[in-house]
């Protein structure tokens, strides 16, 4: 039987019954004790069904007091005013004055994330919509696009890593991302060890690759290139520091990162108004594909390009 009853008597008052929804808690009132003897069920006309009914107390004042409560549920005040009224309350609280910054899971509501701190893991919920798009399903539809046409969104990039940029906006709603007034791409290089990476990738190919796809992406997604604002972080105190142990010139780290955000402005005024620095070279490989007889795409544009090099 599924109620774990010690005592039926006190069937009302077991922790298990108590834990029912009230519906499950109400089906299990009456209660059937059946012994069909010993040859099972196909014998229970030759033996006589015992059936015995637990009364539990306090059920009448239970189901007058639910219906009591369905008669005092009434409509949101909030959703009762007229539309253009909800919308300017809804602008106002889903309006931050700081930019909010983006994360690899910020494009969904809430998803579960882990800290690991000297041994001990710590479980945290992640919240990047504002709770009013929470509340009920006529909120989220009519503050949504509020929420992201309102508010800048700053990127914050460390050392050259897009990986989490690229997660973002691949996860992202592409009416939302039209909507962003300004997209902050921050780079903050916290070692002069980190910008080897950037100084082997420079001039290359694949640093090229990686340029493109997110203008693409960028651009793809509706954001253009005049909202997208390029902020470089990087602390000189820390990169002097790093820069006498090495005995380099602090000019090439600031160089480098400067190249990094110039070559993404490049392929993001490519991308856009198909102009700039990287037409000439476009048109140029286009040539070259042609001359030697392959068919252009863009599709197999980088493998001919890696060959090549």
């Amino acid at each position: 039987m599924p109620l774990r009853l010690s005592k039926l008597a006190q069937g009302y008052n077991d922790p298990y019954f108590r834990s029912l929804p009230f519906d499950q808690q109400m089906a299990r009132i009456s209660l059937q004790q059946i012994n069909p003897g010993p040859e099972g069920v196909e014998s229970m006309s030759k033996y006589r069904c015992n059936t015995m009914v637990v009364e539990v107390e306090g059920v009448d004042e239970r189901l007058s007091r639910l219906g009591r409560l369905k008669d005092q549920v009434k409509a949101s005040p909030l959703l009762a005013l007229p539309e253009k009224v909800r919308h300017q309350i809804f602008a106002l609280a889903v309006t931050y004055d700081e930019p909010i910054p983006t994360r690899q899971h910020t494009a969904i509501t809430s998803p579960n994330a882990t800290d690991s701190k000297e041994n001990v893991i710590v479980k945290r919920t992640w919240r990047f919509s504002p709770p009013l798009l929470r509340v009920c399903r006529q909120t989220e539809q009519e503050a949504t696009a509020l929420f992201y046409a309102m508010n800048d969104f700053i990127v914050e990039l460390t050392d050259g890593d897009v990986t989490a940029l690229v997660a973002w906006l691949q996860s992202m709603n592409p009416v939302h991302l039209k909507l962003i007034p300004k997209l902050i791409l921050s780079m903050n290089v916290y070692s002069y060890f980190d910008l080897n990476a950037l100084r082997q990738a420079e001039g290359t190919v694949g640093a090229s690759y990686d340029h493109q796809v997110l203008s693409k992406l960028l651009v793809g997604g509706g954001i253009r290139a005049d909202r997208i604002v390029m902020v470089d972080l990087t602390n000189a105190r820390n990169l002097a520091r790093d820069a006498y142990w090495l005995r380099r010139g602090m000019k090439d780290a600031e160089a480098l990162v400067k190249w990094w955000f110039g070559e993404l402005r490049n392929w993001l005024d490519f991308e856009e108004y198909n102009c700039g620095a990287y037409q000439d070279k476009e048109e140029g490989e286009r040539r070259v594909l042609e001359d030697s007889g392959m068919e252009f795409d863009v599709g197999r544009k980088m493998e001919a390009l890696m060959t090549l090099a």
